[in-house]
């Protein structure tokens, strides 16, 4: 089923106990889709008339775009939707996944946060919620395959010289080192077993 049209309402708002219509005014949008299905939701926002009925204008376009890349079934339109970050002037968007609940990636538009960084640029960005991606990938069941190509370097302080220069010389040879300090609170397995959990793949110790 695909949408083929939107159409915005307006209807006046009547004047609680009087029976005569107010200033404002309330909208819904029609829906309309090729099986002739149809469906009615509000999209009021008191005073910005024109404004609602030209962005759902503009979600109309987009939509239109969506179906020209085969990807508008995997998205739909939540006129409701607000956020806690005021600095958004646009639309916000969420991406979804099987096994949560919750949105995996959160972002949207914004015109005037760059003006903070020195920079008069709107942008569009979005942000990968960790947790919630690390749920999904979980209750889906899904191995991510990490390439084991770190090397932890552990030294003690009277090694610091020849460690930090071990792992320069590694360094310069492309290979990725961690480095750290022996904390004599620690044993030799206590590293091996935090490499183990890190998934490095070597462990070389200067005492």
């Amino acid at each position: 089923m695909k949408i083929t049209k939107i159409e915005p309402m307006v209807v006046g708002a009547p004047t609680p106990g009087t029976g005569q219509l107010s200033n404002k005014n309330y909208i819904f949008v029609k829906v309309y889709t090729d099986e002739g299905v149809t469906g009615i939701g509000e999209a009021s926002l008191g005073g910005y008339t024109n404004t609602i009925i030209a962005l759902i204008g503009d979600l109309e376009e987009l939509h239109k775009i969506l179906e020209v890349y085969e990807v508008s079934r995997y998205v739909s339109f939540e006129l409701g939707t607000i956020s806690n970050y005021q600095y958004y002037t646009g639309i916000i968007f969420g991406g979804y996944t099987f096994g949560s609940g919750e949105a995996i990636v959160k972002g949207g538009r914004y015109d005037r946060l760059l003006t903070c960084f020195g920079k008069d640029s709107a942008s569009i960005g979005f942000a990968f919620v960790i947790d919630q991606l690390m749920a999904a990938l979980q209750r889906q069941k899904i191995d991510v395959p990490v390439e084991r190509c770190v090397e932890l370097m552990v030294y003690k302080s009277a090694k610091r010289q020849k460690a930090i220069t071990a792992a320069a010389t590694a360094r310069a040879a492309g290979r990725c080192v961690e480095l750290m300090l022996w904390d004599e609170t620690k044993q030799r397995k206590d590293y091996e077993d935090y490499a183990a959990r890190s998934r490095m793949t070597n462990v070389q110790f200067f005492a």
